[in-house]
């Protein structure tokens, strides 16, 4: 899943935890669930793309951070594994990347349902996160 849908899951899942490193917790645990689901990336290389969706879920995350107190933890944890992923890719390290790799589903979906699984879950998500 691309990094909108993975903040605003840790934000999400922010809620049921009490603390900041219970929130960042649980924000991982969202992106290993959400991994799960088959679904479409862009390209690693595509930095627009990657620049517009990291827009996104800051610009999100820092609006719903005004209203939950640990959502910014939450959704730290949610994009936590794709960031040290990159890491180790341009590094060379490869700490994390087997587990992150074996946890993806092995389901390539068409483009269309993808791209559309993503919004489903970004939008579901946003509806949750609205209501108090």
């Amino acid at each position: 899943m691309i990094a909108t849908p993975h903040a605003l899951a840790g934000a999400f899942a922010s809620r049921f935890a009490r603390t900041p490193r219970g929130a960042l917790a649980v924000g991982v645990i969202s992106h290993l669930a959400l991994d799960r689901i088959p679904h479409t990336d862009y390209a690693l290389d595509n930095r627009a793309a990657m620049v517009a969706d990291l827009a996104a879920a800051t610009l999100l995350t820092g609006a719903l951070a005004r209203r939950h107190r640990l959502a910014a933890a939450g959704a730290l944890g949610g994009v936590l594994p794709d960031v040290a992923m990159m890491a180790e890719l341009r590094t060379g390290l490869r700490v994390t990347l087997p587990l992150h790799h074996a946890n993806h589903t092995s389901i390539e979906p068409p483009v269309v349902v993808g791209v559309l699984t993503q919004l489903i879950t970004a939008a579901v998500l946003l509806t949750r996160l609205h209501r108090r």
